[in-house]
């Protein structure tokens, strides 16, 4: 496993409250069978966050988040199973009001850790309806972190002292370690966790929960959501105390988070502030302990691409059987053929033909002579005139 960065487990100077117990080393094999011990830093040992806070209103935390891990894309991906903690590390990030931070490893919560938190919040949240009771133990994987809303102190003692850490008043975590050969994407940095319970787990508040107006948004319309907040500066410390009951869109909301209690409506002439501020407090409470339930972080692993080396595909030589082919056999060439030269046979020359005089009274025309056939002779080539 990859260490990364070098970690401090207290960055605080106080000692009232250092660690008191240890980490659990986690397993030791991973996809290369090369961990590190579980929280074990560059410079030390991280402790448990057991330490410091349980599960529980009163103890510190209501809250719990799962931590997913994987390898960006399937280019990178190397066929393991990454989690936390068996070949990745994460650490809880606490700060206090100084601006201080406590570094410790998460608890996981079992299930009969979170069953007895619940068998706890029942007793006290009387007229939870059977219709939407608590939620169940999410199962392995999901870890403790701080409530901010619950105001959790950390020291030495029940009473405030100067060396004492206090007030929890952020919570984040960081990866510290990653299987070898891996490369973290995210989050490089403390990444934050999400703080639930605006009203501080309250049984009745007028504060407001984005979850709960998103709630009633979803279920009933923005109207009905956008009545219920007028409700809630209505009924608030700087409010007049007097929200629209005649408002059909208020009572549509009303009606909305009554489902969630064990009991009958109220007549819309008996309601007042009371009956706002505790349906917000109590079904803004359970929303928020369902959402903490189902909340998942997601670290996210690079493993450089194998160097795809294809093999240089060497083409066997195809050794193509020498064909010899038979010799080829000219035949024998035949013998030229030799054309005669061709003689003209012999001109004959026509002795001319003498035709005997005609006796005639008139004048005597001259005797008339055949042309001679003459042999035809070759044609020279006239030369130029040179004169």
């Amino acid at each position: 496993m990859s260490v990364i960065g070098v970690a401090t487990a207290v960055t605080t100077t106080a000692a009232a409250w250092a660690p008191i117990t240890s980490a659990s080393p986690a397993s030791d094999t991973n996809d290369n069978a090369q961990n590190q011990r579980a929280g074990e830093a560059a410079d030390g040992t991280y402790e448990s966050c057991a330490a410091y806070f349980g599960l529980g209103k009163y103890d510190g935390s209501l809250d719990i988040v799962e931590f997913d891990v994987a390898d960006t894309d399937a280019s990178s991906e190397d066929g393991v199973a990454h989690a936390v903690p068996s070949d990745t590390q994460v650490v809880l990030v606490l700060t206090n009001e100084a601006g201080d931070t406590l570094e410790c490893t998460p608890v996981e919560v079992t299930e009969t850790m979170w069953n007895d938190a619940m068998e706890g919040l029942d007793l006290n949240m009387l007229g939870i309806s059977p219709e939407h009771p608590l939620p169940s133990w999410p199962g392995p994987g999901h870890y403790l972190y701080p409530s901010v809303n619950f105001e959790p102190y950390i020291g030495g003692s029940e009473l405030e002292r100067a060396d004492d850490f206090g007030y929890v008043t952020a919570v984040g975590f960081k990866v510290t370690a990653i299987p070898d050969g891996h490369t973290l994407v995210s989050p490089t940095e403390v990444h934050p966790l999400d703080v639930h319970y605006p009203g501080a787990g309250e049984g009745s508040t007028t504060v407001e929960d984005p979850l709960l107006t998103k709630h009633l948004t979803t279920n009933v319309g923005a109207a009905a959501a956008a009545a219920f907040s007028a409700a809630l500066v209505s009924c608030g410390p700087d409010g007049d105390g007097s929200p629209d009951f005649g408002n059909a869109n208020l009572i549509a909301a009303i009606r909305a988070l009554e489902v969630y209690r064990d009991y009958s409506p109220e007549d819309v002439e008996y309601l007042d502030c009371g009956d706002v501020a505790q349906l917000n407090g109590e079904v803004s409470f359970q929303l928020d302990l369902t959402d903490t339930v189902n909340y998942v972080e997601h670290i996210w692993l690079s493993l450089p691409p194998t160097p795809t080396t294809t093999p240089a595909t060497t083409t066997p030589a195809t050794t193509t059987p020498a064909t010899t082919a038979p010799p080829t056999t000219t035949p024998p060439t035949a013998p030229p053929t030799t054309t005669p030269p061709t003689t003209a046979p012999p001109s004959t020359t026509v002795p001319p033909t003498t035709t005997p005089p005609l006796t005639s009274t008139s004048t005597t025309a001259p005797p008339v002579v055949a042309p001679q056939s003459v042999a035809a002779e070759p044609v020279r080539a006239t030369p130029a005139y040179t004169g």
